[in-house]
């Protein structure tokens, strides 16, 4: 996905910006959860999307895909790896696992407000996964560019996806970038990649005076 005039998706989504995004957030995605349920029409569900998932249908998991696929585009960009898209709603799959339950929700709940009010938003009938190629292009861009709770949720899908593609070694020599110079799970095991802020009772309680963030605590 091309980069739009305005920088909107460069704000960091934290777990609770995330969750306090205002009133408009929350009627995007109570309204938009309550549409999807109302007028999605039906979906061809290729083989993969069965599973087995930890915390997505196959539905979300079919959106995932599909967002992830445009925003992941390589386009006409020299040795740029091609999204693995099992691989990122796979990685999508265990964010929502590991993450806080009211997280969970809000994603979750996102990609359904996602699929059935997007189109809307640029004027169009129908489900995201179903429109052609350059109409799912115009409902992101509409959404990287519109009112706040629309830019919120883009950056939360963007980010995901972004964060599970460039997490492939494959993706590293378009980039220039050699690896990591120490172990994978060298510096907190197998789940160091998930900022534990996500999974706690309210992510602004790890991060110190000094801005560096604490380990999470057990619950």
């Amino acid at each position: 996905m091309s980069g739009a005039a305005r920088e909107p998706s460069s704000v960091a989504i934290t777990r609770r910006r995330l969750l306090r995004w205002g009133v408009g957030g929350t009627l995007l995605l109570g309204v938009g959860s309550l549409v999807w349920r109302a007028r999605r029409a039906p979906l061809a569900e290729p083989a993969w999307a069965a599973g087995p998932w930890k915390v997505l249908s196959r539905v979300e998991a079919v959106i995932v895909a599909a967002v992830a696929a445009r925003l992941l585009d390589p386009g006409d960009a020299e040795n740029a790896a091609a999204p693995d898209l099992l691989a990122v709603t796979r990685f999508f799959d265990r964010f929502l696992h590991l993450a806080h339950p009211e997280v969970r929700r809000d994603l979750r709940a996102l990609l359904g407000a996602f699929d059935g009010v997007g189109p809307l938003s640029v004027g169009l009938p129908g489900r995201f996964v179903n429109l052609p190629l350059d109409e799912q292009a115009r409902v992101l861009v509409r959404w990287e560019r519109g009112p706040h709770p629309m830019r919120m949720g883009f950056t939360a899908l963007k980010q995901l996806s972004f964060m599970a593609h460039y997490g492939r070694d494959a993706t590293w020599p378009a980039l220039g970038y050699d690896g990591p110079i120490v172990p994978r799970g060298y510096a907190g095991g197998e789940g160091a990649w998930f900022d534990p802020a996500w999974a706690a009772a309210d992510g602004d309680d790890l991060v110190g005076a000094d801005g560096r963030r604490r380990k999470a605590s057990a619950t």
